[in-house]
């Protein structure tokens, strides 16, 4: 019966018949599941219980005798105690310590499955408690998983014969009452075609006098309803076909005009992506909810990202690594206003943006969105600053030229009358002695006669060393700030050149540290190249490591050597300064980097200065951490550039 069944019910084919066998085993294995584990659960606490009331039993029980045993030192008799304790059910062990030793232990713990009791041991005497030790009762909870295991198995067990025969009953009944019906509404359906429209579906069953009817009953009716229906319905297709084919000709034709149309549109917009592509500035297509909808190539470019990735994208995020839109954000202000706006950003790389936005409205002259248009001006800024700069260093010079005429010229008086003046007290000083001895009162500016004549030489040759000062100060200010783009080159000094750097920076070099040597090698050889713009490195260098002097106490050295194996001609900046970060380090030189932007840094002093190491073959090194101070090298082949 059951092998027909199921032959009849195609039940290797039957999804239906698979899935109803499956959700009765899975329903009750799931309920069987359910009040199983309840049922382990509530003897599993049960268990758990019966063995802390052994523990509990042990303690009001055995505590006050092992105690008396251990007061009398009687060890015989306290482990006839622990041995019968041992006995009770689950406990495995028994141990008994005293300031750390043991003093008797009973049993061993043959799991890690345990429930562990501690119990000091104390007895009164004459009013004082006195510790004899603790005890310590390991009871097992392995007999109470085992107990367990058993009673699943047994409970599986039994329910597995259950379910099965539960759901071969339900499968029966399903069969009976549904399956054989649906499998003659499925051969009926199968052979149905509009030859046979006129045979009406029929189920076997037995007749149901005075009963309602039921869901088949329904299911027949609609669908012999449905029959009829799809008859008329056949003949009104057939009209309807021909109908359809005449509109199936015209949307045809309509279909090819839009097509023609739409390649042209396709062609166009590739044309379009393509200019916008070709513009190197990065153009993007923004909404209200600071999303990307559309960008170019540049745009790409700019953020290392695919061009299909940008789209969705929140300005915000890719611009500064946003969680939320900025707070002077000039799209926002462009879709406000409806007016075209325009900034400046400089990113963390030094490099500096100019933002313009540009409103689209629709037909309510309301902006809907806004096209971005983002250039890289960093080499446009470059050279409005190199322009700066030319313009400052030709004003310096002209200002320099007449401070030089003005200074050069009182100067020169003084280094002319100087020495005549020396002279001239070389030979009066006979008489001024001899005056000096008949008028032995008489004072020269508040000082005796005796410490006149000894400081005036001094005074006629500080006199002179100043002068002479002056003249190497001003001819230097005079060199330096030459514009000598175009100096041809020369056999040069570099001991020279770091003398001129001191004496024009000697001021700064005063005002920043108590502590500044310089070494300069004897054997250095001379070079070829431009002493002011080597001079104007040395100078940078120098004002650098002065600015980043934080005490007067902290050191500032320079010095010079020849580097034999390399021929190259060195010169080292060392100072005891607050360093440099290793990730500024990396972009020390770059154009408009600077970590003194606050306090008036363009970031060109180090840019300019590598491109003049650089015309002269050389390089440039630095070595630096916070707070380490910094290192720089400067190294020139001797054989110039």
């Amino acid at each position: 019966m059951v092998s027909r069944v199921f032959s009849r019910f195609r039940f290797k084919r039957s999804a239906i018949a698979k899935k109803i066998i499956l959700f009765i085993i899975l329903f009750s294995s799931l309920v069987t599941l359910i009040g199983t584990s309840f049922q382990l659960y509530l003897e599993y606490q049960r268990d758990i219980r019966s063995v802390r009331n052994s523990v509990n039993q042990i303690e009001n029980s055995y505590l006050d005798s092992i105690i008396e045993s251990l007061w009398v030192a009687n060890p015989k008799f306290l482990k006839i105690q622990l041995e019968g304790i041992l006995r009770l059910s689950d406990i495995e062990h028994l141990e008994i310590r005293h300031n750390g030793q043991q003093v008797m232990e009973v049993g061993a713990v043959r799991t890690n499955k345990v429930i562990k009791a501690h119990y000091p041991l104390s007895r009164e005497y004459r009013n004082e408690q006195i510790p004899l030790g603790d005890l310590t009762i390991t009871a097992s909870t392995a007999g109470v998983y085992q107990r367990l295991l058993d009673r699943l198995i047994v409970t599986m067990g039994t329910q597995a014969v259950k379910t099965f025969i539960v759901t071969l009953f339900m499968f029966l009944v399903f069969y009976y009452l549904v399956g054989r019906h649906l499998l003659a509404l499925a051969d009926y359906t199968e052979h149905l075609d509009f030859e046979n429209f006129d045979r009406p579906l029929q189920l076997n069953r037995k007749k149901r006098r005075g009963k309602a009817i039921d869901e088949f009953d329904h299911l027949v009716g609609t669908f012999n309803t449905m029959r009829a229906n799809l008859k008329k319905s056949f003949d009104r297709l057939q009209r309807s076909n021909d109908q359809l084919k005449n509109e199936v000709k015209e949307r045809e034709a309509t279909e090819k005009a839009l097509f023609a149309s739409q390649k042209q549109f396709m062609e166009l917009s590739q044309e379009f992506q393509a200019i916008l592509n070709g513009i190197p500035d990065a153009l993007m297509l923004r909404n209200r909810n600071n999303e990307i909808v559309w960008a170019n190539q540049g745009a790409a470019q700019l953020f290392d990202l695919d061009i299909t990735e940008l789209p969705g994208q929140h300005c915000y995020q890719l611009w500064g690594q946003r969680n939320d839109p900025c707070d002077f954000c000039s799209c926002d202000e462009c879709f406000e206003s409806g007016e075209t706006k325009s900034i400046q950003i400089t990113r963390t790389d030094g490099r500096i943006w100019e933002k313009k936005v540009f409103p689209i409205k629709n037909y309510q002259n309301e902006v809907e969105k806004v096209i971005v248009w983002n250039s890289d001006i960093t080499e446009k800024q470059r050279l409005t600053e190199d322009a700066q700069r030319t313009g400052r260093l030709a004003a310096l010079g002209e200002l320099a030229a007449g401070v030089a005429h003005e200074i050069n010229n009182p100067n020169s008086l003084i280094l002319i009358n100087a020495p005549l003046l020396q002279k001239a007290w070389n030979q009066v000083t006979p008489i001024l002695d001899q005056y000096y001895q008949e008028h032995k009162d008489d004072s020269v500016a508040g000082l005796s006669y005796e410490e006149f004549a000894e400081v005036a030489p001094c005074l006629f040759e500080d006199m002179y060393e100043g002068a002479l000062r002056i003249k190497r100060i001003v001819n230097d200010l005079k060199d330096f700030v030459r514009q000598d783009h175009y100096t041809e080159y020369e056999m040069i000094d570099l001991n020279e050149v770091v003398h001129a750097a001191i004496r024009l920076s000697g001021n700064s070099i005063k005002n920043a540290t108590e502590s500044f040597s310089l070494n300069c090698s004897d054997d250095l050889p001379k070079t070829l190249g431009r002493f002011q713009a080597i001079e104007q490195v040395v100078i940078n260098l120098l004002l650098n490591a002065c600015q980043s002097l934080t005490k007067s106490t902290q050191k500032l050295e320079i010095s010079t050597w020849y580097d034999e194996d390399q021929q190259l001609n060195c010169i080292q900046v060392v100072d005891e300064g607050c360093g440099i970060s290793s990730d500024n380090l990396e972009k020390i030189t770059d154009p408009f980097f600077t970590t003194k932007r606050d306090s008036g840094g363009t970031g060109l002093g180090l840019s300019l200065s590598l491109k003049i190491v650089k015309e002269h073959c050389g390089a440039l090194d630095f070595i630096s951490g916070p707070g380490q101070g910094t290192i720089v090298t400067l190294s020139i082949p001797v054989t110039g550039g």
